[in-house]
């Protein structure tokens, strides 16, 4: 039988990312490299629905994909964040330097195509994506993949 999956933005999915984005604007200007700065990274708020939806799916034995267009620079203290908030993945896929200014709908839809031909699946053996952005959702979306909206589907308020 074949591995079932489903792939997860990290964040404002996973992580609630709202006081780092604060921090990162200056004059009104996000600084990405601040944005990414990893003391600012572990400072992220943990989404407890989102998580608690990767733990039930794990029950069913669905493989979880992390896709984020974070910085592989910042690999370090993410994996450091999802072990402390004991989120369980399988992949955990980031941005690398040159892929930095791809846009995400692109990058992310480019490293599902890969993983897809990598896994020897098709997209029917991924139940399910996890995203905040609407182009990505709409990209997810055209393989036949369903995608929620973290900020929406999920109440993001609730707490353990």
């Amino acid at each position: 039988m074949v591995k079932r999956w489903a792939i997860f933005d990290l964040d404002n999915t996973i992580a609630k990312i709202d006081k780092r984005l604060a921090k990162a604007t200056v004059n009104g200007k996000l600084d990405y490299k601040l944005l990414h700065q990893e003391y600012l990274i572990t400072q992220d708020a943990p989404m407890y629905n989102t998580i608690d939806l990767i733990d039930s799916l794990t029950t069913f034995n669905v493989g979880i994909f992390i896709l984020t267009g974070r910085f592989e620079s910042t690999k370090g203290a993410t994996e450091e964040w999802l072990n402390y908030y004991k989120v369980p993945y399988d992949k955990l896929l980031m941005k690398s330097d040159k892929e930095r200014y791809m846009k995400s709908e692109k990058w992310k839809e480019k490293q599902l195509l890969k993983f897809i031909e990598e896994n020897n699946i098709t997209s029917e053996h991924i139940i399910l994506a996890v995203d905040d952005h609407k182009k990505n959702q709409t990209m997810f979306e055209s393989w036949g993949i369903p995608c929620l909206d973290p900020l929406y589907n999920l109440n993001t308020t609730a707490s353990r």
